[in-house]
């Protein structure tokens, strides 16, 4: 626990503290630097934990870290582990080779790459297991986005209207200027 007589900033630590919270765009980074703020602005630590809506130990934590060595730099994200990718032996290298070459000579019935497709090739040949939803992001992370449309038909057939058993719609239909039609 920090003992609030104890807590003193310059005025130059106010003014960095203020100068970076206005460069910061993570929300987490700024609301750390927000309590210190308050603090250096003369808030005790149990009123800025009432103002910003979190425990007083969150608050002291965040100062701990800063009184540390009074960098604001010291209040950023650190790093996670998170979670692991899946597939690691899929590297963008890996992909764009696969990407690039033709699905026919494969075996498949077709010349292009689907997202489909390049998922159950990479799961058949290559042992990883992705979601279409992943292997986009990774073609994107590899530089290989656009190279790979996400199903065979995107466009409408033109002869649709005649499949459906419509007509197609003319002019006097839209209602442009025909006889029935005074506009």
């Amino acid at each position: 626990m920090i003992r609030e007589e104890r807590i003193s900033f310059t005025w130059h630590e106010r003014q960095r503290l203020s100068a970076v919270m206005r460069g910061v765009r993570d929300a987490r980074q700024h609301r750390r630097l927000m309590a210190v703020w308050l603090i250096a602005q003369g808030q005790s630590p149990g009123e800025t934990a009432g103002f910003l809506g979190y425990s007083h130990r969150w608050v002291n934590k965040c100062l701990a870290r800063y009184l540390e060595r009074r960098c604001p730099q010291d209040l950023a994200e650190r790093p996670r582990a998170g979670r692991p990718r899946a597939s690691v032996g899929l590297t963008a290298e890996r992909l764009r080779d696969v990407v690039q070459s033709d699905p026919f000579l494969w075996g498949y019935a077709s010349t292009t790459w689907t997202v489909p497709l390049l998922t159950t090739h990479l799961k058949e040949h290559l042992g990883c297991v992705l979601s279409k939803h992943t292997l986009r992001r990774r073609m994107r992370e590899a530089g290989c986005a656009g190279s790979v449309p996400a199903t065979c038909f995107q466009t409408k057939s033109p002869t649709g209207h005649q499949k459906k058993g419509d007509r197609p719609q003319t002019t006097a239909d839209a209602g442009f200027g025909g006889p029935c039609n005074r506009g």
